[in-house]
């Protein structure tokens, strides 16, 4: 083996060569795979905070079907909303890989300005009826709107765009 390998004198130039191919692979999958990684993490847990936007308005739309609403119950899913936000709001967005028209970033960011939304109706449906029971209108208006916002995060968990809105005059 050693003589057949002396007499073929250009083999230790393919060897090198093979070699430093080699080393640059493990090199490159070395420096990245730490990347791959924060990636699949990042993706993970931004898919888990829109299922905590989806359980939150199914929380209290569960809620809403068996008890009527008073000041503390509304302010006090008001501030569970308020949680998701702020969770969505210390999440990295800008380091997501995705940024398309659908992505995850935008996902995660429109669900967080939807429960804000619904954070400021229900602080104010809370000022409306201090120290009164809610009319059957305030419940209906408000269950409509849950589960509303509940189908967009439903939506938005599953990776689908948002339902389109018809702005056409009635």
């Amino acid at each position: 083996m050693i003589q057949w390998l002396e007499a073929h004198d250009k083999l230790a130039g393919w060897a090198q060569f093979f070699g430093a191919i080699l080393a640059l692979g493990v090199t490159y999958f070395t420096a990245f795979a730490p990347s791959w990684s924060r990636q699949k993490q990042l993706q993970i847990t931004g898919s888990r905070l829109l299922f905590n936007c989806v359980e939150v308005l199914q929380s209290y739309e569960n809620t809403l079907s068996h008890f009527k609403p008073f000041p503390t119950s509304i302010r006090l899913a008001s501030h569970t909303m308020e949680a998701v936000v702020a969770d969505i709001g210390r999440f990295p967005t800008h380091e997501l890989s995705d940024q398309g028209q659908n992505s995850l970033a935008r996902r995660l960011t429109a669900q967080s300005m939807k429960l804000g939304g619904m954070r400021l109706f229900m602080e104010q449906m809370a000022r409306d009826i201090e120290g009164q029971e809610p009319t059957q209108g305030q419940v209906d208006d408000l269950m409509l709107l849950i589960k509303q916002q509940r189908v967009e995060a439903e939506r938005a968990a599953a990776g689908l765009a948002p339902t389109p809105v018809d702005w056409s005059p009635a």
